[in-house]
C-alpha cells in the first residue's frame, strides 16, 4: 500500500495516519530514496513468501505421508503426470484441493494484511502553484501497530493449525518413505507374474514369495496382499 499525502503549505504537523514510521528508512525525497523505501516496504512480503513455502513444504510432506501409509489399507491407482490404466492424475499444485485452496486463501490475506502493515508514505509539499517543493518533501515507510497484530495472530493461528495437523496421530502400517527413492523402489518389487502392476491399482502388503528361505516378502502389487505381522522378519 502506498500513502501519498498532498500539503499546500510546508507543515509536518498537520499530517496524522493511524501508525509510526521505520527509523532505518530514508527521509529524503530524491529518486533513490523513494525507491530504497519501496524495496524496503516490501521485504516482510519476500519474507512471507519464503516462509509460505516452507509450509506448503510441510503440508505436502504431510498429505505424501498419509497417502503413503493408506496404501497399506486401500488398493487405488498411483499418482502420475501421465495416467493410463488405473493411474490416477498428479495433483495440480503436489496438494489435495481441501489442502491448496485454504493455503492458498489464506496465504493471500497474510500478504493482503501485511501490505497494511507496511507501507510507503511520500509526503509531497507544494506551494501555491502546485509545484513540489522538493527541499521539503519527505518519503517514509510507515507501519500500522493494528495491521501487525492482526497480521501476526492470523499467521500464528495459521501455524498452530498445522503444527496440530503434523503431531495428530497415525498408525505406521507401511515404513515411512520421507520422500527418499531408494524406500520407495525397495518398495515397488511385486512377485513374479505380476506384469504392469503399475497401471492397476496396487496395495503394499505380505505378497507370494519373491525369494526361497523364510523370509517374506512385502511389496506394492496388483495381487491380493496380507498384512504384515509383528514380530516377522520380512524383506
Amino acid at each position: 500500500m502506498i500513502v501519498i499525502i498532498l500539503l499546500a503549505r510546508p507543515s509536518l504537523n498537520s499530517v496524522d495516519w493511524d501508525g509510526a514510521t521505520l527509523p532505518i528508512a530514508w527521509s529524503s525525497f530524491r529518486a533513490e530514496a523513494i525507491l530504497f523505501n519501496t524495496w524496503l516496504a516490501n521485504v516482510p512480503q519476500i519474507v512471507l513468501s519464503m516462509a509460505y513455502f516452507a509450509l506448503n513444504r510441510v503440508c505436502t510432506s504431510i498429505c505424501f505421508t498419509r497417502e503413503w501409509n493408506a496404501y497399506s489399507i486401500h488398493r487405488k491407482g498411483l499418482r502420475t503426470s501421465e495416467t493410463s490404466g488405473e493411474r490416477r492424475p498428479a495433483y495440480f499444485v503436489q496438494l489435495p484441493y481441501r489442502w491448496a485452496v485454504p493455503l492458498t486463501a489464506i496465504s493471500g490475506v497474510l500478504h493482503w494484511l501485511l501490505s497494511r502493515s507496511f507501507y510507503l508514505i511520500v509526503f509531497e509539499i507544494r506551494d501555491e502553484d502546485g509545484i513540489i517543493v522538493e527541499s521539503s518533501s519527505v518519503s517514509a515507510v510507515g507501519y500500522s501497530n493494528r495491521g501487525l497484530l492482526i497480521f501476526t495472530t492470523t499467521y500464528l493461528a495459521t501455524l498452530l493449525i498445522v503444527i496440530g495437523l503434523q503431531l495428530r496421530k497415525m498408525t505406521l502400517r507401511i515404513p515411512p518413505a520421507a520422500h527418499c527413492s531408494l524406500v520407495i523402489s525397495a518398495a515397488c518389487h511385486p512377485p513374479p507374474g505380476d506384469d504392469n502392476a503399475q497401471l492397476k491399482k496396487v496395495q503394499w502388503g505380505v505378497v507370494r514369495k519373491r525369494f526361497g528361505g523364510g523370509v517374506e516378502h512385502c511389496s506394492f502389487t496388483s495381487e491380493e496382499v496380507l498384512p504384515p505381522e509383528s514380530g516377522k522378519l520380512y524383506a
